[in-house]
C-alpha cells in the first residue's frame, strides 16, 4: 500500500514538471498586416522587444512578393532561421516571436504603366483626331506606382487641353476599388499630332488668290497650329492670302480669307430701290467687300455713298 502512494505522488510532481513547457508549446497566432509585396523585420517584431527604431537592421526584407490579399503563417523557427542566413542574432538585439505570425496584404498595386495607359485614353479620345491623323502621347514623368485596397480596381481619368496651343495636357486619374474612391493622381503628357495638310511650295504675296500650283499635301506635325489646317486643294479654292506666306507654311483658316465678291478699285453696279422703282449706274468700289458687308464707293459724279454687296459687282445702296 505504501509502495502505491509512493508511485502516485511520484507520477503527480512528474506531471507537474512537464505541465508548462506544455502549455507553452500551444502557440497562438498573431495576425499582421502589411502594404507592400515585401514582409521586414519590424513588421513582424512583438510588441515588447528591445528594439532600437534606428537600427537598419529592421528594415531587412524577410519575405517578398506576396500578392494582394496573400497570407503567410511564420512560425518563429522559421522567422530565427532567416535571420542567420541573413547574419543577424535576433536573441542578441532583444527581438523575440512568442508566437507564429499570419501576414496578410492588404493592399494592391497600381502601376505606373497602368496609371500612364488610362491617362493617355482620355487624351487621345478628348483629341478628336482627323481620319488620318496620328498622335503621339507622352508622358512627362511617369507616376510613382500607387497602393489601394484589395478589391476590384477601375481607373477612370479625365483629360483637360492645355490653356496654350502646344502646351502640355492633362490628365486627372482617380481609382476606384469597389466603386469607392481610393486614390489620385495626375499626368502629363506631351502630345504632338501628324497629319497630311496643304503646304505652300511658294512666297505667296498678300490678298493673292491660292491656287493649285501654290500648294502641295505633305504630313507633317500639325500640333499647335492656330486655326483649323487645309487638308486638300478644294478647301483652300475660293480663298485668298489674309497676309504674306512664307514658303513650307501649312495652312490654316489664320492665313486664308475668303475672296471678296467686289475688290478696292473694281467696277460696281450699284442699284438704288425706293418701292417698285429702281435705277443703277457705275461706281468705284473704294474697299474690299463679302456677300452682306458695307463699303463705300465713289459714284461717276465725285460723290460717295455706302452700299452692301449683294454679289460679285453688284451692290445696292443702303436706304
Amino acid at each position: 500500500m505504501m509502495l502505491v502512494r509512493l508511485l502516485s505522488a511520484l507520477l503527480a510532481t512528474t506531471l507537474a514538471s512537464l505541465s508548462p513547457p506544455l502549455l507553452a508549446a500551444s502557440p497562438t497566432i498573431r495576425s499582421v498586416q502589411v502594404t507592400g509585396e515585401a514582409v521586414r523585420v519590424r513588421d513582424l517584431l512583438a510588441s515588447g522587444s528591445a528594439a532600437d527604431a534606428s537600427d537598419p537592421d529592421l528594415d531587412r526584407v524577410l519575405v517578398t512578393g506576396m500578392l494582394p490579399g496573400e497570407q503567410r503563417l511564420l512560425t518563429p523557427a522559421e522567422i530565427d532561421l532567416r535571420l542567420r542566413e541573413a547574419g543577424i542574432d535576433g536573441a542578441a538585439k532583444g527581438w523575440f516571436w512568442p508566437a507564429s505570425v499570419q501576414v496578410t496584404r492588404r493592399s494592391q498595386t497600381i502601376s505606373a504603366a497602368d496609371l500612364v495607359a488610362a491617362g493617355e485614353a482620355a487624351v487621345r479620345q478628348a483629341l478628336d483626331l482627323s481620319a488620318g491623323d496620328e498622335a503621339s502621347i507622352t508622358p512627362v514623368m511617369p507616376p510613382r506606382p500607387l497602393l489601394a485596397p484589395v478589391g476590384a480596381l477601375r481607373l477612370d481619368a479625365i483629360a483637360r487641353r492645355p490653356a496654350m496651343p502646344g502646351g502640355l495636357w492633362t490628365a486627372d486619374i482617380v481609382g476606384y476599388v469597389e466603386d469607392t474612391p481610393a486614390l489620385m493622381c495626375t499626368v502629363r503628357y506631351r502630345v504632338a499630332i501628324f497629319g497630311a495638310v496643304l503646304v505652300t511650295t511658294r512666297p505667296v504675296g498678300r490678298h493673292d488668290v491660292i491656287g493649285a500650283s501654290d500648294v502641295t499635301v505633305q504630313r507633317c506635325e500639325i500640333t499647335g497650329l492656330r486655326g483649323e489646317p487645309m487638308r486638300t486643294v478644294a478647301e483652300a479654292e475660293g480663298c485668298r492670302a489674309a497676309r504674306a506666306i512664307s514658303p513650307g507654311t501649312v495652312l490654316t483658316t489664320e492665313w486664308l480669307e475668303p475672296v471678296p465678291a467686289v475688290r478696292r478699285r473694281d467696277a460696281v453696279e450699284v442699284v438704288a430701290r425706293a418701292g417698285a422703282v429702281s435705277a443703277s449706274n457705275r461706281a468705284v468700289a473704294l474697299a474690299d467687300g463679302r456677300i452682306g458687308e458695307t463699303i463705300a464707293v465713289r459714284c461717276p459724279d465725285g460723290g460717295q455713298l455706302l452700299v452692301r454687296v449683294t454679289g460679285p459687282g453688284r451692290a445696292e445702296v443702303i436706304p
